[in-house]
């Protein structure tokens, strides 16, 4: 990453930590352990990605960005309790390097009751911290009054959260769920664009919008910047789960923190497997499909990942996300050139080329 850039997104993530460890919605319960899952996520770091695109928009249109920090560590507390509920759905028992909330619920009441039913509290803890935050998200994004922001950006860029871009996240996670359950076969790229973005997508355009409604001070979410920097936001998100997709069966195992091919066990309907899919003999066929998502075979996941390798697939999905980025970084033009352009173009030139 550019130094200018990773100077300017380390300012970022120390105006959001700075706001969120201030920040009296996380501390004010007789329960103790409620503050303990509230800031869970947040005390083990991150990248602080969505963030910093709304201040950044905010900056390229104009706007002051420090109007933007409660509204874009709102953002965060979304995103985050989104990730709580996903740790639920897909039984990850760790986040950013330490147990994840559902799990610190069940050491909770290992701890307090016994072993019976931890389980059950674990999870039913979880979804409650998870519901709290999004509370607290909404609660944040309208103390941006506070900042400055006028009163009528800032309920509308609460209704947006709430309406379309929470609908369509949830609508994506279930979509992603359901890939599960349907046979790999029966996906085609447009349905897998769809996941894509509700799941990544949604929340990544929102943070634009949301920074450029505050910049121009503006409801309108039909201007020509808005639009913008949501088209912008829509085709980095596309683009970054695809990277994430082949970072999945090429990347370094340390730098990827999980075993190279773990998509393939799990049986990930991916764009990469797709179009792998579509190039196999028969007999290619049979033998991938033998090991994807079967768990019994996940010691011939090397073959499956040199099965895709062999067919261009990967190439295929990266230069997908390449042309993505070109298009986000396209969609600039519009504005003149100044720091939180070449900032914003070069985080989606970083997130196409990252490694982990």
């Amino acid at each position: 990453m550019d130094k200018g850039l990773q100077s300017a997104l380390m300012s970022v993530v120390n105006d959001i930590n700075s706001y969120i460890d201030n920040c009296e919605y996380f501390d004010k319960y007789s329960i103790k352990e409620i503050s303990q899952g509230l800031r869970a996520y947040f005390s083990r770091g991150g990248k602080r990605i969505r963030p910093a695109i709304a201040m950044w928009s905010c900056g390229i249109c104009g706007g002051d960005p420090k109007k933007v920090i409660p509204a874009a560590s709102g953002l965060e507390a979304c995103h985050t309790w989104t990730l709580i509920h996903d740790d639920i759905i897909d039984n990850d028992d760790t986040r950013r390097g330490g147990p994840s909330v559902h799990v610190i619920g069940k050491t909770q009441a290992e701890k307090s009751w016994g072993k019976k039913d931890s389980e059950k509290y674990g999870e039913t803890y979880s979804i409650l911290i998870g519901d709290m935050l999004q509370g607290i998200s909404v609660s944040m994004i309208l103390d941006s009054v506070k900042a400055g922001v006028d009163p009528k950006v800032a309920i509308e860029i609460c209704k947006l959260l709430e309406s379309d871009t929470a609908l369509n996240l949830i609508e994506g996670e279930l979509l992603d769920v359901q890939f599960e359950y349907m046979d790999i076969k029966s996906i085609n790229p447009d349905l897998i664009y769809k996941m894509i973005w509700g799941k990544t997508g949604v929340l990544i355009k929102y943070a634009a919008v949301m920074g450029a409604m505050i910049g121009l001070n503006t409801i309108d979410m039909n201007n020509e910047k808005v639009k913008a920097l949501g088209d912008f936001a829509i085709n980095i998100g596309l683009a970054f789960q695809l990277r994430d997709d082949v970072l999945g069966l090429i990347a370094d195992e340390k730098k990827l923190g999980k075993p190279v091919g773990s998509d393939i066990v799990e049986g990930k309907k991916t764009l990469t497997a797709f179009y792998a899919l579509e190039t196999f003999s028969e007999s290619e066929k049979e033998e991938f499909l033998s090991i994807f998502g079967n768990p019994q075979k996940a010691g011939y996941t090397g073959r499956a990942v040199e099965l895709i390798k062999q067919t261009g697939a990967i190439e295929k999905t990266s230069q997908k996300a390449e042309n993505l980025t070109h298009e986000a970084i396209e969609k600039l033009s519009v504005f003149p050139d100044n720091e939180y352009k070449s900032y914003l173009s070069g985080l989606a030139e970083y997130m196409l080329m990252r490694e982990k």
